[in-house]
């Protein structure tokens, strides 16, 4: 199993000198395992993995953990929907298809573009899945691309995000790219303006559904070779914005070893940190895992991880 990242930031894409070596390109990860080769979010990451791609005819598998735009910016410029003969599958959470379908059909008009690249020529297939809450007792969906088992379960963000294990030949790695905390707010579809007051406490029955929620993200990736995870804010920044939806990399770090994880790498990077900035957390929270026995990586853009 070979990961790749294409887009490793959040929110917006940020090229320039002060990104250069982590990336600037919004959340895209690429995983091969034999023949079959799955795409997770569609980020402005994917358009350099498009590129690659084209236009050689050939099948293609999306995985959509929700349709917040820095997660679909980059579909409308995936460059093989422009080619006859290739096809390409999106799987997205149920509830979330016709809005994809308007993007993917309608955003390539002369209302957005000067130069509008028409239809796709591309064969393109939705399919949808539902995550029930863990409170449920209910498994999230799983299916099978080819050679790679898909897994899912429910993430804490605004608007609802889902997380994905992609297993093969007993290899496996988990992309958690958006979730809060499990401890103090349970995000739902509404958005919160501001964080709430700090002597806000929640009800017993939210507690119950974090912690549910909690315990099944932790049992999808137990004992994963890879746990890719949300850490957009520091420790530092996380009590001015709770109400974000994102975590830090103590709480990444937290569910990992929980998890028991072999590796964790800290994704979605705060679209104004620098690479200096970030090659010190990467240092500092390196150090903090492996006192656990958890090895530890910030995503780099064009990194190549091998199974």
């Amino acid at each position: 199993m070979q990961i790749i990242c294409w887009g490793v930031r959040g929110s917006v894409p940020v090229p320039g000198p002060a990104t250069c070596r982590y990336g600037g390109n919004t959340p895209c990860v690429e995983v091969c395992a034999g023949d079959t080769r799955v795409i997770v979010d569609a980020g402005t990451g994917i358009f350099p993995l498009g590129r690659r791609l084209a236009p050689n005819p050939a099948h293609y598998d999306l995985l959509l953990s929700h349709l917040h735009w820095d997660h679909i910016q980059g579909l409308p410029f995936f460059a093989p929907l422009r080619h006859a003969g290739v096809s390409l599958t999106i799987h997205v959470p149920v509830g979330c298809l016709s809005l994809l379908r308007e993007l993917v059909f309608n955003a390539n008009c002369h209302r957005y573009l000067a130069a509008p690249f028409g239809r796709p020529a591309a064969d393109i297939q939705f399919e949808t899945f539902a995550c029930p809450a863990p409170e449920n007792r209910v498994p999230g969906a799983r299916w099978s691309i080819g050679e790679i088992e898909i897994g899912t379960v429910n993430l804490n963000h605004p608007g609802h995000s889902v997380g994905f294990r992609l297993s093969t030949a007993g290899r496996s790695v988990v992309y958690y790219s958006d979730t809060a905390p499990f401890d103090e707010i349970l995000f739902g579809s509404e958005y919160l303006g501001q964080a709430p007051h700090k002597d806000t406490k929640l009800a017993g029955a939210e507690r119950e559904r974090l912690a549910a929620m909690r315990q099944a993200a932790i049992d999808l990736a137990a004992g994963a070779d890879l746990l890719i995870f949300d850490s957009h804010l520091t420790r530092q920044e996380y009590p001015q914005f709770p109400h974000y939806g994102h975590s830090t990399p103590d709480h990444a770090l937290e569910m990992a070893i929980a998890a028991q994880v072999r590796e964790l790498v800290l994704f979605h990077h705060a679209p104004a940190r620098s690479d200096t900035e970030l090659a010190k957390l990467e240092e500092q929270y390196r150090s903090m895992a492996g006192a656990h026995g958890v090895a530890l990586r910030a995503a780099r853009e064009g990194e190549r991880i091998n199974l």
